[in-house]
């Protein structure tokens, strides 16, 4: 349910989002449309250097259930990468 809530938002948009598997596992990517604003007073505008660092959540026993985020479960992080139009990183 969640994937398809995702794509129906993504798709919204005018962009798309895609799964690739591996043996590690799988990815989940999505493009959105982007405007790097030059006004720090611009809340709609995401400002080169302000992009945090997002969690990814595994389940320990393997079957695949969604666990909150909470400092009690083990966490595999990952940093965002979000590349612009251009190609550049932000």
């Amino acid at each position: 349910l969640g994937l398809a809530i995702c794509k129906a938002f993504i798709e919204a948009h005018g962009s798309a989002i895609w799964a690739e598997s591996s043996a590690r596992g799988t990815t989940i990517s999505f493009s959105l449309p982007l405007q790097v604003g030059n006004d720090a007073s611009a809340p709609t505008a995401i400002r080169p250097g302000r992009v945090q660092e997002v969690g990814a959540l595994h389940s320990s026993d393997q079957s695949g259930s969604v666990l909150p985020a909470t400092a009690a479960l083990p966490v595999n992080t990952t940093a965002a990468q979000i590349t612009t139009e251009d190609r550049r990183h932000v």
